[in-house]
């Protein structure tokens, strides 16, 4: 069975299509599916998704199919016995999510916030199950799993999960008795989701990362490139909470020439923000080789230290230069719009960890203003440094349009609110 396409599809559209192949000729393929994707093309053997579904079911035997368009010729998928092509599930998880990511955007909630965190539960389960099953079958494939090894983007906290979701029902059954909800207890219940959501974002920048480093097409600098990107989060994050993702869009300046390319060239392709467990911002950035740094690398700043961490061999050419084209384009597309594509120049580092330390504190003051609600009062967690430091923070935040004596005098959720209110 071979597909072609007249349009020069992208590499993470042909992923895409690769996995609803997959899933129709294992007859898993359901009609519900075509509200949730992204948009797909049909190739030039089907004008329906009917006749794709036909045409897959005559085929289900098949251990292979391919795929050709006018830039990938004879991209050859195998379904059997390996995990070249991911689980549609995850893609039906992420189209799921942009949903909710739109909600908080525009700060427009149209169900419940207990369906929501159950949504987002499931999202964030099924993603991290499927990509953790994906790294684990590939490295069984390549005869390095061990079992001491790390295969999954996050890990399930089950006591954090059900804490808050505890929170998030508590505030639902009031509301629900008949009891008045102020505004300031949908403030507390969107900012203990917002926390999830963080972290789902961190699992969307996996999805895309699985369908490039598993993408046939590739070359071999972008799959060296990629492969040890991948080893590289595995052996060191989990259950990040990512505020911000930024997509260079302005073209790589320069020669070909690595030694005559210097950071105004544009080589930082991609930027991801995130924190960690310990509230710590960082900044990964993905660089292409320039003066100093023959290499491919990921560059970390965690306002400690700087390192730069070599994801391909020295070169002096520009043969590398290509190797974040596909992944850039997954991000800007599939990663349930989180991803900004803007010219990102050094000076927007400083803004962004200005919000991304506001919204960490926002974060952390939110469940300590669930018990003060909760308990109709004054909690002893009031001088935890946590919560206090996080006050402080917040109270900076508002400094700019309101008085300091104003500001100490409020109650946590009155501060909470405002900030909320400051940080849309």
């Amino acid at each position: 069975m071979h597909f072609h396409f007249t349009n020069n599809l992208q590499a993470a559209q042909i992923q895409l299509f690769a996995k609803i192949v997959k899933c129709m000729m294992a007859n898993q393929y359901s009609d519900d599916y075509s509200d949730l994707f992204f948009q797909w093309e049909l190739p030039q053997e089907a004008q329906t998704v009917k006749e794709l579904e036909a045409l897959c079911a005559d085929h289900k035997k098949d251990e292979t199919f391919f795929v050709s368009t006018p830039k990938y010729q004879d991209l050859e998928y195998v379904r059997y016995g390996t995990t070249q092509i991911p689980n549609l599930t995850t893609s039906l998880y992420l189209a799921k999510l942009q949903e909710k990511y739109n909600n908080f955007k525009q700060d427009k909630f149209d169900s419940s916030y207990v369906k929501m965190v159950d949504e987002m539960m499931c999202a964030f389960n099924g993603i991290n199950t499927d990509l953790s099953f994906l790294f684990m079958n590939s490295a069984v494939e390549e005869g390095v799993f061990t079992w001491h090894g790390n295969y999954s983007p996050c890990f399930f906290d089950r006591g954090t999960v059900s804490e808050l979701r505890g929170r998030i029902c508590e505030i639902a059954i009031k509301e629900y008795s008949g009891d008045t909800i102020s505004s300031q207890m949908h403030d507390i219940a969107r900012c203990l989701l917002m926390n999830y959501l963080y972290q789902c974002g961190y699992l969307a920048f996996w999805s895309c990362l699985a369908d490039m480093a598993t993408f046939p097409g590739s070359t071999p600098q972008e799959q060296e490139v990629l492969d040890n990107l991948a080893t590289y989060l595995l052996g060191n994050y989990a259950n990040i909470y990512v505020y911000n993702l930024s997509v260079e869009n302005n073209p790589l300046g320069g020669c070909d020439h690595i030694d005559k390319r210097g950071s105004a060239e544009n080589t930082t392709r991609i930027k991801l923000y995130f924190t960690t467990e310990d509230a710590e911002p960082v900044l990964l950035r993905l660089d292409l080789p320039h003066q100093g740094h023959p290499y491919v690398h990921l560059n970390k700043e965690d306002g400690k230290d700087d390192k730069h961490i070599p994801l391909s061999k020295e070169v002096v050419g520009s043969e590398y230069d290509h190797v974040f084209d596909n992944l850039a384009w997954a991000l800007v597309q599939y990663d349930f719009n989180a991803a900004d594509y803007v010219h990102s120049p050094v000076a927007d580092d400083k803004r962004i960890f200005k919000d991304m330390r506001y919204r960490t504190a926002l974060l952390k003051y939110a469940p300590n203003v669930y018990y003060v609600w909760a308990l109709n009062g004054p909690t002893t967690a009031e001088g935890h440094p946590t919560v206090r430091h996080a006050r402080e923070v917040l109270i900076d935040l508002l400094k700019m349009n309101y008085k300091s004596e104003e500001l100490n005098e409020l109650s946590a959720p009155d501060l909470l609110e405002m900030a909320y209110k400051e940080l849309l």
